[in-house]
């Protein structure tokens, strides 16, 4: 005689059925529940309220502080035109971004990329719209975001992506 395999949820599931059923037979589970007395409210004394002095109000003047509103540090240039032109390797495991505004750049920037490369930009002579942003290497095949401050103030005043490659020697 073959003998027959049965999985384990298989099993399982008839098990279930099987309890499930013996439990429906058990006496001691019934839902008769027996009548109670319910008891009838009874009436109670209760006080009349009393006539009680209603407060008067009396007008006092206070004085409250008011908040000051003080300017927001910006930005010296205005960022909102800008654009990345060029970003590439240079030696030593550095890297460049060049960053175009309309208008000649004024203030003094610094670069994180990466969430902790800290690069550094500088204006040059013949390109007075033109900032270039150098430091370490960032990661190679990927997008990365990098954020311009300004030095004097600590104000974002541009961020973006960029896809660094991967650079053949």
């Amino acid at each position: 005689m073959k003998s027959i395999k049965y999985s384990k949820p298989f099993l399982f599931v008839i098990l279930m059925i099987i309890a499930l059923s013996l439990a429906a037979c058990n006496p001691g589970a019934s839902n008769n529940r027996a009548a109670t007395e319910i008891p009838l409210p009874t009436s109670t004394r209760t006080r009349l309220p009393s006539t009680t002095p209603e407060p008067t109000f009396t007008a006092t003047f206070t004085i409250t502080p008011t908040r000051t509103i003080t300017p927001l540090p910006t930005a010296l240039d205005d960022f909102t035109d800008a654009k990345v032109i060029s970003h590439g390797p240079l030696k030593n495991w550095n890297y460049l971004i060049t960053i175009e505004l309309p208008q000649p750049v004024a203030g003094s920037y610094r670069m994180i990329i990466d969430t902790n490369k800290e690069y550094k930009c500088e204006i040059q002579p013949g390109y007075p719209n033109r900032l270039y942003c150098h430091g370490r290497q960032v990661r190679y095949n990927d997008e990365v975001e990098f954020y311009l401050i300004a030095t004097d103030t600590g104000v974002t005043a541009f961020e973006d992506k960029i896809f660094v490659g991967y650079i053949f020697p």
